[in-house]
């Protein structure tokens, strides 16, 4: 291999080295800050006309009514903002990024140079076997005087030691291809995991150990499973299981599931009450749910409940979005069998039920109930759900409007009239 080659080829394996470490740097640099931002405006936005909440509390943050969920026992936050960025970073900092992006660094560039030792050796034997064979030298025509001298003459001679030149023939790596392949199959699944997580925005340090896991088992593997296999593919077969999405085939067979769960028991009330997202949620595609039963976000009960600004990193979803995943839930832990006939009546969320029962059932700034005996709307709404008056406001809205859950959506959803940045 000559020298400009050599040099070419050194120079690919090192740009191949650092693309990966450079994406995962940007976004950490970028995208995260961005992320944060974004959930900082929405938590600690300001909205003095938003009438859910009694004149004394519209100070308090939704970041305050959020430290509170993380730390029920603290009354009074005192630094609620602290509070949201040591969440957000928990997932986030650099310090959690620094062990397994170091072993993604050390792993590749491993496997790169592994690569550098076995290709040159590769590339000439190659070389040599493509380049035609030259043509023997006829002998002499001798007499039968000369004959046993030209036998002797003939004879080949063996070099002597140190004799070796350029027209030695080169010898093979003894690192077999399989093993090669199966090191750049998972060079390309890292590669390609890194940047899908970084478009989708949910690149966390966890998914980094994934990938330089993957750098670990893929000689293992990939040579076990080419064993199985003809000899003739062996090298194609431990490159393919090497680079196998895994993960993505796995979340698109639990997509296609759950689709043919929903064709054949359309959602209901009923089935709602079961409490499976697929059966419970609308508006939220089969890719997303997917996702959430990934992260073990089975029911609505698990989502009412979790953590929005978790949810937010692992999905990589707008937290606006997140947000109105769990306002529907919440409705479906209070009625979940009276979910369609609220949605009818244009009440799917708990922030809207919360309004109606802020409207007609109890007065926020005096903080006691209205009269809504003979209330119109409170009689009617009981009469489509089917079930006394009292208990659709003691029962479902108030305590739907009382749990602390929705108290922190209120001062979030209803916030961003002024933005943090614009205070």
């Amino acid at each position: 291999m000559d020298t400009a080659t050599g040099r070419l080829l050194a120079g690919g394996l090192f740009c191949a080295w650092l693309l990966g470490p450079v994406c995962i740097v940007l976004y950490r640099l970028f995208v995260v800050p961005h992320r944060y931002h974004e959930i900082r405006d929405r938590f600690l936005s300001d909205n003095p006309g938003e009438k859910l909440m009694p004149e004394g509390e519209r100070v308090k943050s939704g970041a305050w009514h959020y430290a509170r969920l993380l730390h029920p026992a603290i009354k009074d936050p005192p630094n609620p903002e602290q509070i949201l960025e040591d969440q957000f970073y928990y997932f986030h900092g650099w310090f959690k990024y620094l062990f397994p992006l170091s072993s993604i660094i050390v792993l590749s560039g491993l496997m790169l140079v592994f690569t550098w030792v076995w290709l040159p050796g590769q590339l000439q034997v190659q070389t040599q076997a493509a380049a035609p064979s030259e043509a023997p030298t006829p002998m002499p025509t001798r007499g039968p005087a000369q004959s046993a001298t030209a036998v002797q003459t003939a004879e080949p001679q063996e070099a002597p030691a140190g004799a070796k030149g350029k027209g030695s023939q080169p010898k093979p790596s003894p690192i077999p291809l399989t093993v090669v392949m199966a090191l750049w199959g998972a060079y390309v699944w890292s590669l390609y995991e890194v940047i899908s997580r970084a478009r989708s925005g949910d690149l966390t340090p966890i998914e980094l150990y994934d990938i330089a896991s993957r750098y670990v088992v893929a000689i293992p593997i990939g040579y076990a499973f080419s064993l199985l296999v003809f000899d003739k593919v062996t090298p194609l077969a431990a490159f393919a299981v090497s680079a196998f999405p895994l993960r993505d085939i796995r979340q698109f067979f639990r997509k296609q599931t759950l689709e043919k769960m929903n064709v054949k028991a359309p959602a209901t009330d009923s089935s709602a009450s079961r409490g499976y997202l697929a059966d419970s949620l609308v508006g939220i595609g089969g890719d997303t749910i997917a996702r959430l039963e990934e992260l073990d976000i089975a029911t609505y009960l698990d989502l009412a409940y979790t953590d929005p600004v978790r949810l937010m990193i692992k999905t990589g979803a707008p937290i606006e979005v997140v947000l109105s995943w769990i306002d529907q839930s919440l409705v479906l832990v209070y009625a979940p069998v009276h979910r369609a006939a609220l949605a009818q009546y244009g009440m799917p969320c708990a922030l809207d039920l919360c309004e109606f029962y802020a409207r007609h059932c109890y007065d926020v700034n005096l903080k006691q109930p209205k009269p809504w005996a003979n209330d119109p709307a409170v009689l009617a709404l009981a009469t489509k759900l089917a079930i006394p008056a009292d208990f659709v406001v003691d029962q479902v809205l108030r305590s739907i409007y009382e749990d602390p859950h929705t108290q922190f959506l209120i001062r979030v959803w209803y916030g961003p009239a002024t933005p943090h940045t614009a205070l």
